[in-house]
């Protein structure tokens, strides 16, 4: 039951307004031409408050806004009742109700209400509970909290002239997403003054409104681009095919120049960014309205998409080399010599220089590189960048500088790949130890996993040089 208060009423007028052909209205006997005249229409079912008296919900030809009948509900007594229709819809996905409606002999101490549910009927929420009104789509109701008071009566008009009377969080212009796999509809009215009202409803329909979601993007970083976004809409639509229907967030300097939409509708859409100079984030989103499914539903806004970092400038390894532990680093267009579970290394194209790369170390030996991180620099170890994001960009030949054991040990090949040659002096569990005779001690490599190589044997080594415990190592490739 409503608590009333006094309120002014107010008076609307709005002309009649065709609905468009349905599609896919999920509702049976939207129409209410289905039933005997004088009794509740077949597929809906009536409900109401318990301290009702004087109540009705009929198919009547006076209710008829196309067609034979239509529905009308109207009090003889004081109640708050209605009809309701579940239906089966999928988790996530969002819905729109409209219909047409009009109203005779209404008035401030009556309330008209057109409701959704999130779930199957629940009378608390579609009657009295506290939450009641964050279930309405469209409506007139004198209690206060609601805020719009009803006039004394409204030719037929759509549900959707009277969705700006909403004051759900959780529907707007008649749509709400559902979180299980139902919904119901409601249609509702209620008294309790002398005041008997009339209200009469027809062609209400529950259609599916599409959601776009965005996937990530073609590459998690880039200089220039091209990167791509695949976008996926829950229902087939139409329309999505102009650079205006898409928001590109930015962040720093990044900026894009061109935006191509292809694909659809029976394929997936994909969005393009072209173009891209500057430095910092990049992602995308679909705005509202830019498709429309078969009922004329346009789309609802989707979330942002996952970033995509822009690096403007190259970098270089050497002045990452001379920064301080925990600088951020950027880095492109580097050459991957080495790669293991999370180990890499790159080097400059020119083979100046090289570093170590440890985490998210992805892409293929002799991919040119694109990559994010954090420069780490511990005592008595050899720096490295720890990797958040890294990705190709095309690829080249890697050439090993080849040098003997002494020369080796030189700083100046510090993470460059390298060629050694010597006889197995010792083997370990995942290493052994080279020697040519240029110096004492011979060079360590090491192996991922046991070396396949026996003492005494000649050897020829490809690999990364190196540190571990202050001594040159090569790891091998």
């Amino acid at each position: 039951m409503h608590l009333l208060r006094r309120a002014v009423p107010v008076f609307v007028i709005v002309s009649a307004l065709a609905l468009p052909a349905s599609a896919a209205n999920l509702l049976a006997n939207p129409g209410f031409e289905s039933g005997a005249p004088g009794m509740v229409p077949t597929g809906w079912t009536r409900w109401n408050a318990s301290w009702s008296g004087g109540y009705y919900a009929v198919t009547d030809t006076n209710a008829a806004y196309s067609g034979t009948y239509g529905l009308r509900e109207y009090i003889t007594g004081s109640a708050s009742f209605g009809v309701y229709q579940e239906v089966t819809v999928t988790p996530g996905n969002a819905y729109k109700l409209n219909g047409m409606w009009r109203a005779v002999t209404a008035g401030p101490a009556n309330w008209f209400e057109i409701i959704l549910l999130d779930g199957g009927f629940n009378i608390d929420q579609a009657d009295s509970a506290p939450g009641v009104f964050q279930n309405v789509v469209a409506g007139w109701d004198a209690n206060a909290a609601f805020g719009h008071p009803a006039p004394a009566n409204w030719a037929w008009e759509p549900f959707s002239a009277t969705y700006g009377n909403e004051v759900s969080a959780y529907i707007e212009n008649g749509t709400r997403t559902a979180t299980g796999s139902k919904m119901t509809v409601v249609l509702k009215i209620g008294c309790a003054s002398t005041t008997k009202p009339t209200v009469y409803f027809d062609d209400v329909t529950l259609t599916p409104v599409p959601k776009a979601t965005v996937l990530a993007p073609s590459t998690p970083l880039t200089r220039t681009g091209p990167v791509s976004f695949q976008v996926n809409f829950t229902d087939t639509v139409t329309g999505f095919d102009s650079a205006s229907d898409v928001d590109v967030v930015a962040t720093g300097t990044a900026a894009v120049g061109s935006v191509a939409i292809t694909g659809g509708p029976m394929s997936p859409y994909v969005v393009t960014l072209s173009n891209i100079t500057g430095s910092g984030y990049v992602s995308i989103r679909v705005k509202a309205n830019a498709a429309q499914n078969a009922d004329g539903n346009g789309n609802l806004a989707s979330a942002a998409s996952s970033p995509v970092y822009v690096i403007e400038a190259d970098g270089s390894i050497a002045a990452v080399k001379a920064e301080g532990d925990g600088a951020r680093v950027e880095l492109a267009g580097k050459q991957l010599h080495l790669k293991r579970p999370g180990l890499g290394y790159i080097q400059e194209p020119d083979r100046t220089a090289g570093i170590r790369l440890q985490g998210n170390v992805t892409g293929y030996v002799g991919d040119n590189t694109l990559l994010v991180g954090t420069l780490v620099k511990t005592a008595g170890q050899e720096p490295y960048v720890l990797v958040t994001t890294m990705t190709s960009n095309g690829g080249t030949n890697v050439w090993p500088l080849g040098a003997n054991n002494s020369a080796l040990r030189s700083s100046l090949l510090d993470g460059l790949p390298v060629a050694a040659w010597g006889i197995v002096r010792s083997v370990g569990a995942n290493s052994y130890v080279i020697s040519d005779g240029s110096d004492a001690d011979g060079i360590t490599v090491n192996t991922l996993g046991t070396p396949g190589v026996t003492v005494g044997q000649y050897k020829t080594v490809f690999g990364a040089a190196g540190i571990s415990a202050g001594a040159r190592v090569i790891y091998e490739r």
